[in-house]
């Protein structure tokens, strides 16, 4: 039970952690500021407990059993560990674009917005199962 919760809840906190320090580096590279907390404070109260909880259902229910499949076969729908990620995270950047992208900025923002959600996803997922393989 203990690993249970161990490989439930860990990955999960690191992950959403690189990602908001992902978060900050890039506001840092494009605004030259390292307020992020500070201004987001509200954001982050409700983002982070939402993020946690989402996380932890989707890890429980869907990670860990595709991760079993991954531990017994070394692969899930035909691909291997590192293709299967890549297919996940590019999913991701695409579904995140759609959501944050402002259409009035243009082509230009849709590609940023798709960027910033392929490498934050690209992260969160790499070191989920980094953390998943050490604690096997």
């Amino acid at each position: 039970m203990k690993k249970i919760i161990a490989k439930t809840t860990i990955p999960v906190m690191i992950g959403i952690f690189n990602v908001l320090f992902l978060l900050v580096v890039i506001k840092f590279a494009i605004y030259g500021e390292l307020s992020f907390v500070a201004k987001d404070a509200d954001l982050l109260k409700y983002f982070l407990p939402i993020s946690f909880f989402g996380a932890v259902i989707v890890q429980y229910y869907i990670v860990l059993p595709i991760w079993k499949r991954f531990a017994k076969n070394n692969k899930v729908v035909g691909l291997s560990i590192i293709p299967f990620t890549a297919l996940v995270s590019l999913i991701g950047g695409l579904v995140f674009a759609y959501l944050f992208w402002e259409r009035n900025l243009g082509i230009g923002e849709l590609l940023a917005v798709f960027l910033t959600g392929l490498i934050a996803f690209t992260i969160y997922w790499s070191s989920n199962l980094v953390l998943l393989k050490k604690l096997d």
